[in-house]
């Protein structure tokens, strides 16, 4: 689907959940629901946090979907992953812990061995990555959103996600090949 149509059928959900119809969740989650889990699973590092940080966010949308206003959101989408960003650094924040990246891919791994390389590799190029890069990165390449998409749910300016997403590829480049790309 286009993305502008998607934005605009996630705004449409989200209007009418607001109104009291609560079909517009299965909308939502059939349009949203993969990338909320990636960003959360981008900031937390596992399933299970990221899996309940899904249910945090839906259980927020609902409680405060009144509140939406399309008018003043630029994008449903970048509205929704925003919330979605802070349920889970609140989260990480209640853990009182940071997320070690070398377990990145550990519950997938068990229950598919024969992916323990590929999650382990994942892990060690996002690995020299801050956390916001590695959002940036996730947001981009894992889930395709734009570059204002992701300004808005990082609530940063466009100029600024572009170059830290071309940083954050130069750094991973340079780790594939085993060097290092201070910039």
């Amino acid at each position: 689907m286009l993305p502008f149509l998607l934005n605009k059928k996630i705004g449409d959900a989200l209007k009418a959940i607001g109104e009291g119809d609560n079909s517009g969740f299965d909308v939502l989650y059939d349009c949203i629901g993969r990338t909320v889990y990636l960003t959360a699973y981008s900031i937390l590092g596992n399933e299970p946090d990221a899996a309940d940080t899904v249910q945090d966010v839906f259980l927020k949308l609902y409680r405060n979907a009144d509140r939406y206003d399309p008018d003043a959101e630029s994008s449903a989408t970048a509205y929704v992953l925003r919330i979605a960003r802070n349920c889970a650094l609140d989260r990480l924040r209640k853990r009182k812990e940071y997320v070690d990246i070398d377990s990145v891919g550990l519950a997938a791994q068990e229950r598919d061995p024969g992916r323990e390389e590929a999650a382990g590799k994942l892990g060690a190029l996002l690995s020299v990555l801050d956390d916001t890069d590695r959002q940036i990165v996730v947001m981009k390449a894992g889930n395709g959103l734009k570059f204002k998409e992701i300004a808005e749910a990082l609530e940063m300016k466009v100029d600024a996600v572009k170059k830290r997403y071309q940083r954050a590829v130069l750094k991973i480049r340079a780790a594939e090949q085993g060097g290092t790309n201070e910039n």
